[in-house]
């Protein structure tokens, strides 16, 4: 019997909608996957609905060495949650609209209902702010 198996390869892809204006970053997602830690970086002036600038797989670092690093950075805010952070530049700002936010809680309530009153990634998710954290 042979197994055969293929690692997503992933490199530094661009978003092809974006004008590079070459700003600073000021929002940076990490989620944990199974073959490093996807890395999603914003330029200053992002919005609810802005794309991001560049998306990477950083296979060097893990998740809680990314989020050292930024907590050791004076004006960088780290939001974390089970398998994921989220680090803004100076103070957060809301990453949901009001819709959004309504649309994730309902979502996240039948997931723990379906799971015996826990979530299976995030555990207990009545604690989130969900204008700022997950996914």
């Amino acid at each position: 019997m042979t197994i055969i198996t293929r690692e997503l390869q992933y490199s530094r892809v661009r978003d092809p909608k974006s004008v590079s204006s070459d700003l600073p970053i000021t929002r940076v997602d990490m989620i944990e996957t199974v073959g490093g830690v996807m890395v999603t970086k914003f330029e200053d002036g992002w919005t609810m609905t802005h794309n991001f600038v560049e998306r990477y797989l950083n296979r060097n670092m893990s998740l809680e060495e990314m989020v050292s690093w930024f907590a050791g950075k004076h004006q960088w805010t780290v939001r974390t949650w089970p398998k994921g952070a989220r680090a803004f530049y100076g103070k957060p700002q809301p990453i949901r609209t009001k819709n959004q936010i309504i649309r994730l809680r309902k979502r996240l309530q039948q997931e723990v209902m379906l799971n015996q009153g826990v979530h299976p990634v995030y555990g207990d998710t009545y604690n989130f702010e969900l204008l700022y954290d997950l996914p």
